[in-house]
Parts: C-alpha cells; structure tokens; sequence
C-alpha cells in the first residue's frame, strides 16, 4: 500500500509553517535517529504534512492547502488539537513522540485507505440493478484491526515499546504538564533596563579613548588565548574540517558542535549568570577536552537533544554571545587599533545576540574600509559598540585585514556603484534588498 512505513521505507513527509526553534528540532531528528522513519519531500510527494499550530498563521495556511489536498497532518501544538485526519504532537518535542508519530501517521493513512476502497465498494454496489443478488465483499460492520506492534525503528530503548494504554497514559500525562507550564514557557516581555544589563555585558562599560596616540594606556587589553573562547574556537574548526560532531569538557561543563544542522549544545544556559562567569573566568587549556564523538557517544547525545531542545543554539550565534561576554569591549592585546579593516560580509542579524549600533556598523564597515576609531567618529557611537563587534565578528572569521584583498573588495565596491552621489542610506537599502 503506498504511502506507508515499512522496514525499507521512510513516511514522506512535507514540513509547512514551523517556528525556526521547532524547525530546527525536526531536521536534527530527521538528518540522525529519525533518518528511517521520515523523508522530508515537496508538498506534492508528501504523504502527510507537519505544522506548527502556535506559528502565526500556520493554521490558516494550513486550512487551505489541506482543502486541496486532505493528508494527514502532524500538528505541533502546546494545547491539544482535535481536528479530523490530524495528530497532536504535544511541546515540547521528544524523540518517543516522534517516532509514536510516525506509528500514528501510518495508522491513519492505513484507516483512509480503507475508507477510499470501501466508497468505491459502496458506490459498484450501488450501480447494480436491486433484482441482482448482491454479495457485499466484506464485512462493513467489522472495525479495522488496529496494530499494537511498534514500528521498526533505530531505537533500543525499552520505552519506545510501551503497550498503547501505557503510551496512552505518558501522553496524558504530558499534555498536563505542557498546559501547566505554558506560561513558563512564555518569555516575558524585556524591560530597556534589563536589555542595557545584558548589553553592558557584552559590550562592558568603559568610556571612550581620549588620546589615539597613547590609547594602549587608557583600554584593558585581553588574551583570548587565556580563556574558554580559544579552545571554543578550535573545536569550530575541528567540527567543520571533520563534518562530525565535536564535544568539548571543561569541568562540569558539556559543550557539543553540530556542524551538519549548524547547531550547538551546551549544559549551561547562554543566558545565565554562570555563562557569564563560563566565558569570563581566565582557565587553563590544558584543563579542556576537545575530541570528535564516536557512533556511541553520538546516539546518546541524540537522545539527549531531543529531551532538552531548549538547550539547542545556533553555532554561529553562540560562538558570537561567547566572544562577546569574554571580550566585553576589551581588545585583544596585539590588535592594531589604527589599521584599517573591512567587513568581508554581514553576520547573519538573525541567528546572533544584538546590541545598540550592530546594522550601522555592519553597513559602514561593509561599505569601506576603516580603523575603529574612524568607525566610532563617523557613526558617533561609543567606541566600546564598535570594540565589541570587531571582537565577535573576527571569532566568526567576518573581519578582512589584508591589504591586498581589501583593495580587491574596495575596487568591486566602486563598480557596483550605479551613482557616485547615492546616499548612503540608499547604498544600504540596497544591500538589504539585493
């Protein structure tokens, strides 16, 4: 019967409106332990359909492509939904619901085929003149047997085979907790004076130079190299050159490098005060451990994703948040504040932590080449802004210092100039637009 999961076929399913968080989750699952059960397609191909009901509108774009084409559908929700042809699947996301969805899934489209063939049955019967005996070709009465018996799946865990009253049961259960804790879960709206805490966290406090020529005499200088940042750093490159999931130790500290999903894991929230004093306490490097995870240690980090999703970062924004707190607008100490530098492309606005000035000096510095200072002057900013964005763009290899290159970028520059007197408002735009 097409459509459904046997032991040599994945269910096709097509991702609709999913939040970013929620997305990111699903495709984690689907490129590691999922990779069995599910195979993301084009809408067209798809055997059932996964939405996220608490993204804004996804359940009204939903509602019309399904009155097209009515498929099953996962639907990701805090609170219950009952809609006909459509699973729940409780928040936050787990490895068992998951792969209890896909069992779901194919129940349901095992249950429509039986309903499409017994229409069809019902619709031959009716043509047939009433004189004729007629002989219905199977019991109508009869419910279709429901199968127990889990799916085959990559998993060995003794709870993935629960009876379905037990499932039934944990479900409930979680449905409880989800409402219970939905204003947890909600983030409450953030004062300007908290958000400048955190900035003055990441961008530090001090005032701006008073003599160029003397300025190693007025700024604290750092060696990154002294902190985690360094070896945070090396395990990025370790993660990329190899494809492979990279884990570094420090302490009680659990830090894990995803570059195929571009994700990070880390046991300590990037928000708390203990990151805080993670990334700006000096260590030891011989105190962290670096190393690419073997097959074990990665299932059972999988395993571990999915149960603390919202310990899951993005990798490039967490690399940028770790400078930052560890620099905290200090400059390295061989940086050349004089030197004029340029912004190979602009960080992804996205995917890492702002602060006050961050798109007038990613336009600016993109723009031409400048020192630090000039970039400070010419925006008439705090220099500490400009300090703190150098820091965190060069951990993300964003910042170009050859001179030969930046003579290529600059020259590039001028011929896509369409005007020599376009406003630099109107260069940005369409930077932002192209």
């Amino acid at each position: 019967m097409q459509g459904l999961i046997t032991n040599t076929s994945s269910l096709k399913i097509s991702l609709l409106d999913i939040s970013p968080h929620n997305k990111a989750i699903l495709e984690f699952f689907f490129a590691g332990a999922g990779s069995r059960l599910f195979k993301v397609v084009a809408k067209t191909d798809a055997d059932a359909y996964i939405v996220d009901f608490d993204h804004p509108n996804a359940k009204q774009n939903w509602e019309k492509i399904n009155k097209d084409n009515h498929k099953p559908t996962l639907a990701l929700a805090f609170y219950e939904v009952k809609l006909e042809n459509t699973i729940w699947l409780p928040k936050p996301l787990s490895t068992q619901a998951l792969t209890q969805a896909a069992e779901k899934i194919q129940q349901l489209l095992k249950n429509n085929s039986t309903v499409t063939n017994f229409k069809k049955a019902k619709k031959t019967i009716s043509q047939i003149p009433p004189d004729n005996e007629v002989v219905t070709p199977f019991d109508i009465t009869k419910k279709p047997t429901v199968q127990t018996k889990p799916i085959n799946t990559p998993f060995k865990s003794k709870k993935l085979v629960a009876s379905l009253a037990e499932t039934k049961l944990k479900e409930n259960k979680k449905t409880e907790a989800s409402i219970k804790t939905k204003v947890k879960i909600s983030k409450p709206v953030v004062s300007l004076k908290e958000k400048q805490k955190r900035w003055d966290k990441l961008c530090g406090i001090a005032e701006d130079i008073k003599n160029p020529q003397t300025w190693k005499s007025e700024v604290t200088l750092y060696t990154p190299e002294n902190y985690l940042i360094s070896s945070l750093q090396d395990a990025l490159r370790l993660a990329i050159q190899s494809q492979q999931m990279v884990q570094i130790k420090y302490q009680s500290t659990i830090i894990y490098f995803i570059p195929k999903t571009l994700q990070t894991y880390c046991n300590v929230s990037m928000l708390s005060d203990d990151f805080v004093e993670l990334c700006k306490t000096p260590i030891k490097k011989t105190d962290v451990v670096i190393g690419i995870m073997n097959e074990k240690t990665v299932e059972q980090a999988n395993n571990l994703l999915l149960e603390k999703s919202e310990s899951l970062y993005d990798l490039e924004g967490f690399i940028w948040t770790a400078m930052l707190l560890t620099s905290s607008g200090k400059l390295h100490r061989n940086v050349d504040i004089k030197k004029r530098i340029m912004l190979r492309h602009w960080p992804n606005l996205t995917r890492i932590e702002t602060f006050p000035h961050v798109v007038r000096i990613s336009a600016l510095w993109s723009n031409d080449a400048f020192n630090m200072l000039e970039i400070a002057h010419n925006l008439n900013i705090p220099q500490r802004y400009v300090f703190a964005f150098y820091n965190a763009a060069c951990a993300l290899g964003l910042m170009e210092h050859s001179p030969d290159k930046l003579k290529t970028y600059m020259q590039h520059s001028e011929k896509k100039e369409t005007s020599k007197n376009r406003s630099l408002f109107s260069r940005l735009l369409n930077r932002l637009l192209g």
